[in-house]
């Protein structure tokens, strides 16, 4: 069967509206899905909230300018210290989500293995082929090799975005690489199950870059909303399976054939052929 290529800007669509096949998901299947929901937000609830109260106690106490008023006009110290905090704020919190997202995943990964394993289920029928299920230690294994990437790339970018002058340019390169690991972070399930290697995850992602764009974009925005963030999550994981799915051209009537020279799923359509 053909294939359609969709453009870069399709498949950032078909990236962000993952959530929301995520919840269609959800609300047709919410037997077997509603209950197991509910776990991951409160595990993730405990480890997330604990580390937001700390960040954001510790910044209520830090003026990170307060140097600045021997080498800046008086007329403009408040207005650099006002949006000073505000990016340390908006810093700080990113890198909270980088670190204790995958931290509360992590934990929850044999729950967050079986709504993914039920989505599958679901979505593919008869098609549906099980696979050995994942441990908390892989999840604890990939967690801390996510950390690490995270942190090496993460706390560079975020000493940068705190620098005056500078630092606009670089929180959106801050936000741009937490939208990343945040749609890596939802969407491993499926490739875990499927062996891939942590560095093979990343090649994964860039060889699809657009749809995890999209994905990772809606993903952060969930994320940033305060206490729905963590009742959203699990739609994200539902979600991140679907897209996973869609990728490989598992969707749709049959499951299309391998033309892809070796490369895993290739970020294409079936050409539609009907009349």
């Amino acid at each position: 069967m053909a294939r359609r290529l969709l453009s870069p800007f399709q498949q950032i669509l078909t990236g962000a509206t993952a959530p929301l096949r995520g919840l269609a998901i959800l609300r047709r299947n919410f037997r077997q899905l509603g209950g197991l929901c509910i776990l991951p937000v409160i595990i993730t609830l405990f480890t997330m909230g604990s580390a937001l109260a700390c960040v954001i106690y510790g910044i209520s106490n830090v003026d990170i300018f307060a140097l600045a008023d021997n080498w800046i006009p008086t007329y403009f110290t408040g207005v650099v210290n006002f949006l000073g905090k505000l990016v340390l704020i908006l810093v700080a919190i990113l890198l909270s989500y980088l670190v204790f997202t995958p931290i509360g995943l992590a934990l929850a990964t044999p729950i967050n293995d079986v709504i993914s394993a039920r989505t599958e289920k679901f979505l593919l029928g008869e098609k549906y082929e099980p696979l050995p299920g994942l441990t908390i230690w892989k999840g604890l294994l990939h967690t801390c090799q996510h950390l690490s990437i995270t942190l090496t790339i993460g706390i560079p970018l975020a000493i940068l975005a705190i620098i005056p002058f500078i630092n606009f340019a670089f929180v959106w390169l801050d936000i741009l690489f937490a939208s990343l690991v945040l749609s890596l972070e939802f969407i491993d399930i499926p490739l875990s199950k499927r062996v891939f290697k942590y560095f093979q995850k990343w090649v994964y992602l860039k060889n699809h870059f657009f749809y995890f764009l999209g994905f990772g974009i809606v993903c952060f925005l969930i994320m940033t909303l305060p206490l729905i963030n963590l009742a959203l999550m699990p739609l994200s994981i539902i979600g991140g399976t679907w897209l996973y799915l869609k990728i490989e051209g598992k969707l749709g009537g049959t499951l299309l054939p391998d033309d892809t020279n070796g490369r895993i799923g290739d970020g294409a359509e079936p050409e539609n052929t009907t009349p």
